[in-house]
Order: C-alpha cells, then structure tokens, then sequence
C-alpha cells in the first residue's frame, strides 16, 4: 500500500521529507482537478491519500463522492491558511475503527 500526498508544493514538499509521493495540484478548475485526480486514482496501489484541506472545501461535491469509497481512504490535513475543527480527527479515527 502506498501513501501519497495531494496538494500544493508546500505540503509535497513536506511529505516528501519523510518518503511520500505529492502530487501537486494547480488549477482551480474542477474539471481540470478531476482529471488530474482520476489520474492519481489510476495506481490501484495507493491506499491511502493525504490531501490539502482547501482542496476539499473547493470542490466539497467531487471529494464527498470519492470519500465514501472503501479505497483509497482520504484524509484531510489543514492547510496554511486554516485548519480542521479540533475534533476532525478524533471523528475520522472512531469512524473508520468502527466506533460510531
């Protein structure tokens, strides 16, 4: 299973230092981003997908379909300018373990 990182240069570069691929995302475009996204999705080896919060928020229909798929699990990480409601990832870890 393989991790990758979506999102701007900034966040690639992040992951990058611990050994994840980034795939970096540059249009507005929600066309554009699907394309590029359906792409990604392409590599049946990546399980797990770590993405730019803005990215999510932007194109909220797009992301809202792929997340209910079992795989690749998403994940949202804050971006620069903003951040996840404190409880964001106590709720993402007691969905996907089964406590809800």
């Amino acid at each position: 299973m393989k991790i990758v990182s979506v999102g701007d240069e900034h966040q690639n570069l992040l992951f990058s230092l611990i050994g994840i691929t980034g795939f970096e995302i540059t249009t507005d475009d929600e066309d554009e981003l699907t394309e590029q996204f359906n792409e990604i999705l392409k590599d049946k080896d990546i399980g797990l997908i770590i993405i730019s919060e803005k990215f999510l928020i932007r194109f909220k229909g797009y992301f809202t379909t792929l997340k209910t798929q079992k795989s690749p699990i998403i994940i949202e990480v804050p971006d620069i300018k903003g951040s996840l409601d404190f409880n964001y990832f106590q709720q993402f870890i007691q969905k996907y373990i089964g406590f809800i």
